[in-house]
Parts: C-alpha cells; structure tokens; sequence
C-alpha cells in the first residue's frame, strides 16, 4: 500500500474566505479531527474554548487570543471542544487570471511568505477589536460577494498582515526582502517539491543557477544547518508524519520516499531521527495519547 493522506482542495475561486469556526466545523467536522493535508493556507483564531491542534509532529492545546498557521502538506487534525469559538482564514496558493492583475502578481510571488513563520502566535489584547473588526469585513466580502470584493479582500489582508507584525517577537517580516533569505525560501520551497527525487545539494543548486558551495554558505547563513542537513531533514520529516499518523509500514514508507534499500533507509532514519523506526513510532504514538 503507497503511503498517502487525505488531500483537501480549496474550492472555488476566491482567493481568501474567513469564517467562523463554528461554521467551518460544521461543514466537515469529520474531516478535520483525522489526519489531513491542506493545498491551501490556513489560519486559525480561537477566542475561546478548548480543544488540540496536531500538526505534523507538534501537538497544540487551544487557547484563547492564541492564532495558528498551518500551511500546505502540512498534516494536521483539529478537535474543539463545544464552547469552541473563533474564526478561520484560508488563503489560495494562487491567484486565477481572472483576478486582478495585482492580486496575482503578489499571490503568486512571494506576498504569502509574509505571513509569520512560525505555528503558534499569541495576540496582543490591545490588537484584538481591531484584529476582530478586519475579520468582520472580510467575512462580509466572502459571503456577500459584490464588485470588487477581491481587491477589497487583498486590501483588509493587508491590514491583517500589518496587525501581525505588530505582535511582539515578530521580526522575520523586516527581512522577508533580503535575497539570501528569498534564495533560503525557494531553495525550500523546491526541496518541498522534489526530495523523493532528488536529494542531492547539487541537484537544487542547479535550479536556483548558483554553485553548491555558495548555496551551502546561503542556507548557512540564514538557518545554522548546511543545505544537505535541511534536504535529509525534509526526507525524514515525511517519514516521521507517516510513522506518527499512518499504519504503513517502514518498508511502504521507504519505498515511498525513493530508497530500493530498506536497510539503507533504516540506517538513514536512525542517523537523522537518533532512534529506530520502531521506536520512534511506539514513543510518538503514547506522547500523542497521554496529551
């Protein structure tokens, strides 16, 4: 059996949507409380209530005023307790033609990377009306579709993006514009692509036209790890979601990620993970349970 999850496209064509929770829970709730994988970006913003988030191999307690960002392939599952309340943002990876042209050129450029990098965020209370109010509007836009409704929503993203970057600690937007850091982002981006086929630094440094020497140096740089330790991390990180959220077995799961060798992969696993298959499946699965 060829390991996969569950793949949820976004429908239609609006490029953003916003929701309540409750509303988005109901439409599917089934769905979100098993492992899946999203095409699109997803925000979550809960205002009250209780419940976990599971995303990849991290899991969340709900918590209110806290926002979280889940992003494509990412696989997650969610379950909220009944007085759960909140709001849900998704965003397209691309804008269609039919889109203004401004619209598409920043969705289908870098204007996604501006959303914050990491998974968890805490709103400031004295942002939180205003985070509220924005969200009201675009709401309104998503289900009261009127001319012009998708520059307005570009437009109120905006301003939501701006009231993130206000948060404490958020600095990473200050240096989204940076080209070693724009380089670490599609080198990232095409490892996310193509490491079941290609593992290789000298493989991804061909397509972004620059020598494997001083894609090294430019991934350095901007994370601490050499180009090869993010591509066999990425390799590994697939094979630990399968391990953790799926009963394939390890021979399906490596065949899966291009190894012919299983003991090349066992081998490949115990030296990035720091334990074997075996044991890194039995000890995720009871953390996962006793939370």
């Amino acid at each position: 059996m060829k390991p996969s999850f569950e793949t949820i496209a976004k429908d239609g064509n609006q490029i953003l949507t916003v929701q309540y929770l409750n509303d988005y829970l109901n439409d599917a709730e089934e769905i979100h409380a098993r492992a899946h994988i999203h095409t699109y970006t997803e925000i979550l913003w809960i205002l009250k209530g209780s419940g976990k988030l599971h995303v990849d191999l991290e899991v969340f307690e709900l918590a209110t005023g806290q926002m979280y960002f889940i992003r494509p392939g990412e696989v997650h599952s969610l379950h909220c307790g009944p007085d759960t309340s909140g709001y849900v943002l998704t965003l397209s990876g691309k804008a269609s033609g039919n889109a203004p042209i401004e619209i598409v050129t920043a969705f289908n450029s870098e204007f996604l990377s501006l959303i914050p990098h990491q998974k968890q965020m805490d709103i400031s209370p004295c942002y939180l009306d205003d985070i509220k109010d924005i969200l009201e509007r675009m709401m309104k836009e998503t289900f009261h579709r009127r001319v012009h409704s998708n520059e307005i929503l570009f437009r109120y993203f905006n301003i939501f993006l701006f009231f993130l970057r206000k948060q404490p600690g958020e600095t990473e937007s200050q240096i989204i514009q940076n080209r070693n850091m724009q380089v670490c982002e599609q080198f990232k981006e095409l490892v996310n692509t193509h490491y079941k086929s290609k593992k290789m630094v000298s493989d991804y440094a061909s397509e972004l036209n620059l020598t494997p020497n001083y894609l090294n140096e430019i991934i350095k740089k901007i994370t601490g790890h050499s180009a090869g330790y993010l591509i066999r991390q990425r390799i590994a990180l697939e094979a630990k979601r399968y391990a953790m959220h799926s009963g394939v077995c390890m021979k399906e799961i490596g065949y899966s990620l291009g190894f012919s060798d299983m003991a090349h992969f066992s081998k490949f696993f115990k030296s990035v993970v720091g334990s074997n298959f075996t044991e890194f499946k039995n000890s995720k699965r009871q953390f996962s349970m006793s939370l």
